[in-house]
Order: C-alpha cells, then sequence, then structure tokens
C-alpha cells in the first residue's frame, strides 16, 4: 500500500455519544482521516456515503454500527482514505465527461443545419433587445406613447427562448451521442 495513503496511524477521535445517531453525527470523525467522505456524509446524499463506508469497514449500515467500527478497527483510516480516493477519481471522471459532452453539443450546434437553423438564437435575441429597445427607447424618443405590455408578454417572449434553446440543445446531445436527429 502507498504510504501516502496509510500516513501515520491516527486514534479516530469519536465526538456523539447516544443511541440516536444520525450520519452526520460522524462526520466531524470522517473528516479528520477522509475530508471528502466527511464532507458528504451529512448531506443529501450522507446515507449512501455511509452504506459504502459501512460496507468498506465490514459492518451494519448504520451511524452506530460504523462509529464502533472506527474505534476498534486499527485499519480504518486507511480504508476510508481508500474510499475517499475512489470517490475523488471518480468526481473528477465525471466533471471531465461532463465537460466533453457540453463541448461536443457546442461543437455540433456550431456546425449543424443551414444559416438560419445554427443562428436561430442570435435572431430570436435580437429581436427580443430591438423590441425592448423599440417599445421602451426609440417610442418616448419620437414623443410617442409607451404602449403598456403585460410581463405575461414577457414571460413568453422569454418561455420561447427557452424552450428554443433547449429544444435545440436536445437535439444537439442526439447528434453528439451518434443518434439520428430528424
Amino acid at each position: 500500500m502507498s504510504h501516502w495513503l496509510r500516513g501515520a496511524p491516527k486514534k479516530l477521535p469519536l465526538s456523539h455519544k447516544g443511541d440516536d445517531m444520525q450520519w452526520s453525527d460522524i462526520r466531524t470523525d470522517l473528516a479528520a482521516v477522509a475530508p471528502g467522505l466527511g464532507a458528504v456524509i451529512g448531506g443529501p446524499v450522507g446515507a449512501g456515503v455511509g452504506k459504502l463506508v459501512a460496507v468498506a469497514l465490514g459492518t451494519d449500515s448504520t451511524p452506530d454500527a460504523v462509529s464502533q467500527a472506527l474505534k476498534i478497527d486499527p485499519d480504518a483510516a486507511i480504508k476510508l482514505r481508500q474510499i475517499d480516493a475512489t470517490v475523488q477519481v471518480a468526481q473528477i471522471t465525471a466533471a471531465a465527461t461532463q465537460q466533453a459532452a457540453v463541448n461536443q453539443t457546442l461543437q455540433t450546434e456550431a456546425m449543424g443545419g443551414d444559416y438560419w437553423q445554427r443562428n436561430h438564437h442570435a435572431f430570436e435575441s435580437s429581436f427580443v433587445v430591438l423590441l425592448i429597445t423599440g417599445i421602451y427607447f426609440v417610442l418616448p424618443l419620437l414623443n410617442t406613447s409607451v404602449p403598456t405590455v403585460p410581463g405575461e408578454v414577457w414571460l413568453m417572449l422569454g418561455a420561447v427562448l427557452g424552450v428554443t434553446a433547449w429544444q435545440r440543445g436536445q437535439a444537439n446531445v442526439t447528434v453528439a451521442s451518434g443518434g439520428n436527429n430528424q
């Protein structure tokens, strides 16, 4: 086993005592040895991370059982550091995969269809900007009364832009992943 992974042997501090222990109660103890695990054990994925820790320590998947295993297992710190390193590698890999998918989607959109199709987002956005400029700047300069534009109209324009962008993005993801975009 690598020297960096083993580190100096430590006794893990256990800060919680009681029968009604939660995963968040062992957060500090885990963070002392495996900062990545300690950061997520009390959050929304805490129970899943707790079960992962329990399996690695060979105990029941309850906070009490994990807490006891941390007290008595001299290799607990090593096992937790291994899990922490594995989780960090998985997070880096997931981030890289997501970035590659976004880049592929952007490249696909830039190369797709005819001129109007490739640039429709710019045309739609320009239309909204021209509409706002005309209503709120040009009309007052011409001494023409500014019409009252209901909020629903602006919501509708925003929705059209949002839906168009989402649908185009979905089509690009399909093409980028090797599917057929009809």
